[in-house]
């Protein structure tokens, strides 16, 4: 079977043939020769996708054009040559978009006869200004004995999405909603993504509710998940929850009703958050990107996105229901998709304690420094803290972990230094969450229509019911999310590249965030980060430090983590790479003497 069928490249057309080749955007790749009846009509000089029709061993791949992408140059051409890369496509097939449009666009009483309602609940969703689609919402409150009880409202996108349906078959193929700056592509189509399936304010909603009892050092005392109804009051913000928290009058005597939940489920959200620490939990929180961009797809300005006080206040309650469903179906031994994290292998464990070392951190105190916990690497992260190679360090440590995946094996969750964990509360654009949802309800039908059946043979009937849908659920989803990552990243690389590209001899400030033998990466506040080519500072004798964090040279020196200002000097719009100088240095030398490097990072 081969690997790659479809390429996306440049068409460049033979003015009197006609015939013409694609240079692919992936060099890897080559050429493609496309017949003089296989070009779809389309322009010289336009961007298209190209689907391999002939594989000839030690010539041209041939090919035909099957979509026009437009104009090389333009921007949002650009933007979807690389989603098309990646083989991800915003359109739905005609069969899924009939399917769709038959599904009501309101909740009917009788579905949710059998449901736990919640209508007159304090019941709130918190996103950011610009979200959609709102798949979770919450409210909970604190009991009389001191103990805290909390609602953890997920969308029952099952409800709507039928195993088998070609709406559930496309949303498979996907497997997770897709980011692009200033795009949404989502998994789900919009009749469901932001209208039935939405937890929108002011009207009935079906959800799946996880009901989970904390004692006051956030002990989980019981949980429960069960099958709801519920009515959002209020579509808040983080930065309405954040200012609320900070005390802002205005907004505080406008939501007067909800502030004291808001102010209980904080306090919540924070203890858990302290256990979570003091469990071990790695914390690498690295500043990303949020892009502003005009009508016309024009970055004008980018932003390091900040992750405040109400960020950490849902993130730490999805957690809590991630974590007690999934403790729940293992328990019951059931067949279940599980987030699985994995401590690093042998040789990256090795890597990660020599970049300690070389950091200067005190071992003492690790018990066996070739089997790091996560506790250990929390402890060993806190003397990075403060430090001007923080971040950078952070980067490098980063890519030390294994990847995180979905798996049928519990297998635990290194990272966040838990023992079960798994994704629940985000089925309008994750499908493992769509999976585990779809087992949840058919056990709550079992107990429901069948209460003479125990546990076991619950679960026994579930295995044979879903073993096989969640193997394959879990290998799709685990692909996809890696597929959607990578776009990700090269997104991003483009539109910082783009953005740079219109500040060409702008000095911006940054701080070293890597050093090589040919250069220094400097990461800007902004996140865009660029090289300082070695023949551009100034003329020395340059070597890597035995610990890895200094580019040095007899009369200069260039450490990571330093500030310093640089100039965009150069942008190259083929690979997204950026160039920087030292703002008096005008000139770039070519004289440079270099010794090889003393150690390799």
């Amino acid at each position: 079977k081969r690997g790659t069928t479809r390429v996306v490249g440049v068409l460049n057309l033979s003015p009197k043939s006609k015939v013409g080749f694609v240079v692919c955007d992936d060099k890897k790749i080559g050429d493609v020769f496309i017949p003089a009846n296989a070009t779809m009509n389309v322009s010289h000089e336009h961007r298209v996708v190209c689907e391999i029709t002939e594989y000839n061993k030690g010539k041209h791949l041939v090919g035909r054009v099957v979509e026009d992408l437009g104009r090389k140059g333009d921007k949002q051409t650009d933007m979807m040559a690389i989603i098309r890369k990646y083989n991800i496509r915003e359109e739905f097939p005609e069969s899924v978009l009939m399917e769709a449009n038959k599904l009501p666009s309101e909740v009917q009483e009788h579905e949710y006869e059998h449901r736990k309602t919640f209508f007159d609940n304090n019941i709130i969703t918190i996103d950011g200004e610009y979200s959609k689609d709102f798949d979770d919402a919450i409210h909970g409150y604190k009991n009389a004995d001191g103990t805290y009880t909390v609602f953890i409202h997920i969308a029952d996108v099952n409800n709507y999405v039928k195993a088998g349906s070609e709406i559930d078959k496309e949303a498979l193929k996907r497997g997770t909603s897709h980011y692009p700056p200033g795009m949404v592509i989502p998994m789900l189509p919009e009749k469901l993504s932001n209208n039935i399936c939405s937890l929108h304010e002011g009207v009935i909603r079906l959800t799946l509710t996880c009901e989970v009892t904390l004692d006051k050092n956030m002990n989980v005392l019981k949980s429960d998940v069960y099958e709801s109804a519920i009515i959002s009051k209020h579509r808040m913000t983080y930065n309405k929850v954040r200012k609320i928290l900070e005390g802002d009058s205005e907004l505080r005597s406008q939501y007067a009703d909800i502030v004291p939940m808001v102010e209980t489920l904080n306090s919540v959200a924070v203890k858990l958050k302290k256990q979570r620490q003091i469990a071990g939990e790695i914390e690498f929180d690295l500043p990303e990107p949020d892009f502003i961009e005009d009508e016309n797809h024009n970055v004008i300005d980018i932003k390091a996105r900040t992750h405040g006080e109400s960020e950490e206040l849902i993130e730490s309650l999805m957690i809590l229901a991630n974590v007690c469903v999934a403790e729940k179906y293992k328990r019951m031994n059931a067949p279940f998709v599980y987030r699985v994290h994995e401590k690093p292998n042998e040789l990256k464990m090795e890597k990660m304690i020599s970049f300690f070392a070389r950091t200067g951190v005190d071992m003492e105190g690790i018990q066996d420094p070739t089997n790091l916990t996560p506790k250990d690497v929390q402890n060993l992260m806190k003397h990075l803290e403060g430090k001007p190679y923080e971040n950078s360090a952070k980067s490098v440590l980063l890519r030390t972990m294994s990847k995180a995946i979905y798996g049928t094996n519990n297998l635990g969750h290194y990272g966040l230094a838990l023992k079960y964990y798994s994704h629940f509360t985000s089925p309008i654009r994750r499908y493992p969450d769509l999976c585990i949802h779809r087992i949840i309800k058919r056990d709550l039908e079992l107990k429901r229509t069948k209460p003479e059946l125990n546990e076991a043979e619950r679960s026994a009937i579930l295995k044979k019911e879903f073993l096989g849908f969640a193997m394959k659920a879990s290998e799709l989803s685990s692909e996809a999310e890696v597929n959607a990552q990578k776009c990700e990243y090269e997104t991003h690389d483009f539109k910082k590249a783009d953005y740079l590209s219109n500040h060409i001899g702008e000095v911006f400030e940054g701080k070293i965030s890597g050093v090589t033998e040919y250069g220094l990466f400097v990461e800007l506040e902004n996140t865009c980060e660029g090289l300082i080519r070695v023949d551009s500072l100034p003329e020395d004798t340059y070597i890597i430090s035995k610990d890895g964090f200094t580019l040095k040279g007899t009369k200069n020196s260039y450490t990571i983590g330093a500030s310093m200002k640089v100039k965009v000097s150069n942008v190259n719009m083929e690979n997204y790479k950026i160039d920087f100088v030292l703002p008096q240095r005008e000139m770039h030398h070519n004289n440079k003497k270099f010794k090889k490097n003393e150690f390799e990072l």
